[in-house]
């Protein structure tokens, strides 16, 4: 057992310091839904990249990024190629706001990972919302849970 303790290899079943290390996280059960939720459209985006292979030298900067966006009550999608280093674009910014639009919802949520250009652009996509009289706000995934943002990055693998 001291030997077994010094590496905790080769795993062993009856070691708990081994079972915890192999265990994963809790799930992320559903909540239910209060009554307020109900009213509730969920967007959630995130991006991806024309050109996910990195090539020798290359920085990840060079590739095309691409915003995808999901309203998970109607199952629709969005996505829109977006120039890098020009900072909140005129035509994305107007093409997801149309898209919202044409979804109907009176009540929005945005969702996204903690990434400082999407979520500056989810704030702005919501400032516009509720110019419209369109209750909007934003909504970050815990840093560092990976697991919180399974939506969003699902959407882009879709």
């Amino acid at each position: 057992m001291e030997l077994h303790n010094a590496t905790h290899f080769p795993y062993r079943a009856w070691c708990p310091f081994c079972v915890s290390a192999m265990g994963r996280r809790d799930k992320h059960l559903r909540a239910k839904k209060s009554t307020t939720d109900d009213d509730t459209a969920v967007i959630v985006a995130d991006y991806c990249f024309f050109n996910d292979e990195s090539m020798d030298g290359e920085a990840e900067t060079n590739h095309t990024p691409i915003l995808v966006a999901k309203c998970l009550q109607t199952g629709t999608f969005f996505s829109c190629l977006l120039i890098t280093g020009r900072g909140l674009q005129k035509y994305p910014l107007k093409a997801f706001e149309d898209w919202v639009t044409w979804l109907g919802h009176h009540t929005i949520k945005f969702r996204s990972d903690g990434e400082a250009a999407l979520h500056a652009f989810l704030n702005e996509s919501a400032s516009r919302q509720i110019a419209r009289r369109v209750r909007a706000y934003v909504e970050k995934t815990p840093p560092g849970d990976s697991q919180a943002g399974g939506q969003q990055e699902t959407a882009v693998q879709n």
